[in-house]
């Protein structure tokens, strides 16, 4: 059985938080949902991690970010349709270390 070995750049080398946690604060706001930022990013997150921990090969990265996050809109009740493009828009809205 393959194994699949990760390294958690996202908190280690990437503050994905806050520039996601931003970037959901944006969209909840042009939607009208009544849950921030924050809240948005946390129930990603979780799902996140879930799915890296049981995944199984083939699958990249993409993959499991975006079932991540339709998951976490579904939890929210918001809607998942749109979790695919907001998740371009996540990826431009994350600081790295150099912009601390």
């Amino acid at each position: 059985m393959p194994s699949i070995v990760t390294f958690d750049l996202f908190s280690a080398l990437i503050d994905t938080r806050t520039g996601a946690s931003r970037t959901f604060t944006e969209i909840a706001a042009e939607r009208g949902w009544a849950v921030s930022g924050t809240q948005l990013y946390d129930a990603w997150d979780v799902h996140n991690k879930t799915l890296q921990r049981d995944a199984r090969l083939p699958i990249t990265f993409l993959e499991l970010s975006r079932s991540a996050l339709v998951a976490a809109y579904e939890d929210l009740g918001l809607g998942p349709a749109r979790a695919p493009a907001d998740l371009v828009r996540l990826s431009v809205g994350i600081e790295t270390v150099d912009d601390l």
